[in-house]
């Protein structure tokens, strides 16, 4: 179970951070950018990041890809039962506290 939300939260996190990547890689250029700068060189060092993010992009596929829906719906069905389990605790101890209550009166 623990896999299966530590995988989600990498996926997410990869996520978010292609997200931030592509959206602020022109903010990024500027502030960065160099006067005399090599054109060909920025590129390369552009590809290789892409080809970084998409080899963990498609890592982080191939592990959510071997999550099975038994294991989630288990996961769920657990978090489903934290309700009526601690409904079932309130339940017994207004019987325990009644049942001591009745024995002091008598």
């Amino acid at each position: 179970m623990k896999n299966i939300f530590r995988n989600l939260i990498a996926f997410i996190v990869l996520f978010g951070l292609i997200y931030f990547v592509t959206n602020n890689y022109g903010t990024a250029q500027q502030l960065v950018g160099v006067k005399g700068a090599s054109t060909q060189k920025a590129q390369e060092v552009t590809k290789a990041i892409n080809s970084d993010i998409n080899k963990q992009v498609d890592a982080t596929i191939k592990k959510t890809e071997d999550v099975k829906v038994s294991d989630i719906i288990q996961g769920l069905s657990r978090f489903q039962k934290i309700p009526k389990d601690i409904n079932n605790i309130k339940e017994y101890v207004t019987e325990q506290v009644n049942n001591f209550t009745k024995k002091k009166k008598g």
